[in-house]
């Protein structure tokens, strides 16, 4: 019986998410590592601003702006990580 590769197998479209998702990761892994100094401290600044915009925006929210329960899940999922 001939080998299977997953080149051969159809794969479900969550699989297919999922490794995308993982090639994109090595792929933002691999950019970065090429940069320099400057440029990553640029890349850095610029991810900040973005994440304090939305944060301003209301589109991340704080733990102190969830409920209790949400609270208490949200910090046992933070203990198990």
């Amino acid at each position: 019986m001939p080998p299977t590769y997953k080149s051969n197998l159809q794969l479900s479209d969550e699989d297919k998410m999922a490794r995308r998702r993982e090639q994109k990761k090595i792929s933002m892994r691999r950019a970065r590592k090429k940069l320099n100094e400057i440029a990553k401290e640029e890349i850095r600044r610029k991810d900040r601003e973005r994440y304090y915009k939305k944060k301003e925006k209301g589109e991340i929210k704080t733990i102190d702006q969830y409920t209790p329960r949400q609270q208490r899940q949200t910090r046992k999922m933070w203990r198990e990580k």
